[in-house]
This record gives structure tokens, C-alpha cells and sequence, in this order.
């Protein structure tokens, strides 16, 4: 193709971008947890065990993190409750999940009371082990109320196939793509694991959206046995970027929140490298946190064992051992709307893909 081919392609394919995609994005908030792994690179997608989706410390199977230190005074963590808001897309075609003694509450998410929704229509969604899909009896779906009346998570009850996420992956790329374009407002160098309580302190009544960079000279970040807290108004909303290649690992950590800062402020955007984990958590509590590895490596994993937290993660496949999660995800309506110029480089990449496809 020629370039005076291309260019006029490009400015229609921008203009599509301009009417489809809405400057704030309201797809992705309706979701706890996007998987978007090709199954070609990854096992599972989804894999729970002995854990709970939309809900913390209702299956009498899960037990609380131990190990990790106590809350700061004045900060807040998680509690016990049904947040019956536990949905998830698996947005890559045939992508599969594994679900052993665990949980799953949707009633309160725009995404509907549908739970784990995929693309793939067949066996892989279907509650038996063809494809490697493996739902039994032992796994439950609130379809009621917050008492917990479980009914058996099966086709169409919990777990829903068929499901079109090009829109969701369109407003991915456009966060992605505005995200890495944002100036950030504070830098800082980490190169060893934090070890003592961290507190960030953006109190100065002045709405503000920070965006911090954290630096790792090629190391991961790892809070180790200690407390990571964000401390802000209730307008404050905070991005950490974490250096591209490193992963966030937390053991027997705490992510928690001081001030009048929201449980929808903060997030954690990391973008490992190919084929490498992107968050690796062990004992660890979160809460108003999310967690964003979104660059479509297509075989990062987020790791969680002995976790509970409410937030967001977003990342190619997610491992769950002994989690209870429910749903606060990031407020992507702070993040600047995008330029003309963003929107023709988003074109220019459904271009290129669209190429390669068809090749």
C-alpha cells in the first residue's frame, strides 16, 4: 500500500476512532478483573482456587493473609462484605478458566450479573473439562441477594460465552496510549525492596491528578513486610508508573489508604516484559488499589496467593489461590481525554494489526 493510499486511511480510520470510542471510558470500569491472554501463550486465563470474585471473607474456604504487619493508624483496608460485583472478561478468543471450591458474585456492575464473560462460545465455557475447562459443583454464583443464596456456576449461570469485547479492548488502548503520554509530576529511583512503612502525602486542598514514576534501574518493585500508603484528598487521584520490564511483587505487604482520598484513586501501571509476571502477590491486603498490566504481551501473569484487597487487575492471565476480591477500580474518567494526534496513533496501529492480520 502507498502512502497516498495509507494516509487517507489513517485520517478515516481516526475519525471512526473519534465516534467509537468515548474519551472516558465506561467498559472497563465495569469490570474486577480483564484477562486478556491469547490462549496460544498461556494455560488459563482464569484460574481460581478456594477463592471468591465480588465478595471478601464470605466462603468459609478462604482464610486472611498472614504474616504481614498492622495497619498504620489512620489508614483504611479491607473488610468483610458482598460486593456482589465481581465480573470478568476474558476478552481473547477460546481463552479458558479453571475454577476449584470458589465463589462468584455479579449483580452490581454495568457489565450485569453475568460473572466470567467470554468471547468463546463452546466447550470452553460450557461447565465440563472439554478444553481444559474445569467447573464442578464445588463452585457457586450469587444470583440473588447479598445473603449469598448460591446456585450451582455453570453455562449461563455465572459463566457466559460469546460475549463481544471489541470495545473494551479499543478503550484499553486508548487508556494504555494516554496513560504512557502523561507528564509525570514526581520521579523517584527504588532499586532495593521497600522494607519500612511508605507513606505519599499529597494533602494540599488542591485537586490534583499526580502521576509518579518510579524507576528501578532493571530490578523489580517488592514491598517486603511492610505497609504502602497513599494519603490525599477525596479529588486527588494518583498513577504510579512503574519502569517498563519490572513487575510489582508484594510479600506479606499492605496497600492501604489515609486521608479522604477514594477508594477509586490510585493505580499501579506496570508493563512487564514478554512472558514475564506482572504482579506477584503473597500475603498481601489491598484496598483501593488497582493494578493495570494492559500492554497486550499476552502471556503476563498476575499472581495472588492468601490476598484479599478491592481494586481492579487488568493482565493477561490471572492465578488465583485463596483470594477474596471484590470491585473499586480505577476512576478512568480523570485520565485526560486524548489528542487528534493520540487518536491517529491509535488508527495507525488497528491499521498495522489489521495488516498483519489479513497477511
Amino acid at each position: 500500500m502507498n502512502s497516498s493510499t495509507l494516509y487517507p486511511l489513517i485520517r478515516v480510520s481516526a475519525a471512526i476512532a473519534i465516534m467509537q470510542i468515548p474519551c472516558h471510558a465506561i467498559t472497563v470500569m465495569d469490570y474486577m478483573i480483564i484477562a486478556n491472554g491469547d490462549p496460544d501463550d498461556i494455560d488459563k486465563a482464569l484460574a481460581l482456587s478456594d477463592s471468591e470474585l465480588g465478595a471478601i471473607g464470605v466462603n468459609n474456604s478462604t482464610s486472611l493473609p498472614s504474616g504481614n504487619p498492622s495497619f498504620p493508624t489512620g489508614t483504611r483496608g479491607p473488610s468483610s462484605g458482598i460486593g456482589l460485583d465481581g465480573d470478568v472478561a476474558i476478552t481473547h478468543q477460546g481463552g479458558l478458566m479453571t475454577s476449584s471450591n470458589s465463589d462468584i458474585h455479579s449483580m452490581n456492575t454495568g457489565a450485569g450479573s453475568l460473572g466470567a464473560q467470554g468471547v468463546d462460545s463452546s466447550n470452553s465455557y460450557n461447565g465440563t473439562t472439554d478444553n481444559g475447562s474445569q467447573i464442578s459443583s464445588s463452585n457457586r454464583f450469587n444470583t440473588s441477594s447479598p445473603t449469598a443464596s448460591f446456585s450451582v456456576l455453570g453455562q449461563n449461570n455465572g459463566v457466559q460465552g460469546g460475549i463481544d469485547h471489541s470495545d473494551l479492548l479499543s478503550e484499553l488502548n486508548l487508556l494504555t496510549m494516554t496513560a504512557d503520554s502523561l507528564t509525570a509530576t514526581h520521579t523517584q529511583t527504588i532499586t532495593n525492596s521497600i522494607q519500612v512503612d511508605r507513606l505519599d502525602n499529597f494533602q494540599n486542598n488542591i485537586p490534583e491528578l499526580i502521576v509518579f514514576d518510579i524507576q528501578t534501574n532493571g530490578t523489580d518493585l517488592r514491598l517486603d513486610t511492610a505497609n504502602w500508603t497513599v494519603q490525599g484528598d477525596a479529588d486527588d487521584f494518583v498513577i504510579y508508573r512503574v519502569e517498563p520490564g519490572a513487575i510489582l511483587d508484594s510479600q506479606n505487604g499492605n496497600f492501604l489508604l489515609g486521608g479522604d482520598i477514594g477508594m477509586r484513586n490510585v493505580l499501579f501501571y506496570v508493563d512487564a516484559g514478554q512472558g514475564e509476571g506482572s504482579f506477584s502477590f503473597d500475603n498481601t491486603e489491598f484496598f483501593g488499589y488497582s493494578f493495570w498490566d494492559a500492554k497486550g504481551s499476552d502471556d503476563n501473569e498476575a499472581a495472588f496467593n492468601n490476598v484479599r484487597g478491592c481494586g481492579q487487575l487488568i493482565t493477561d492471565k490471572v492465578n488465583f489461590n485463596n483470594v477474596s476480591m471484590t470491585h473499586c477500580g480505577f476512576d478512568v474518567g480523570v485520565i485526560p481525554e486524548p489528542s487528534s494526534a493520540m487518536l491517529l496513533g491509535l488508527a495507525g496501529f488497528l491499521l498495522a494489526k489489521r495488516r498483519r492480520t489479513q497477511a
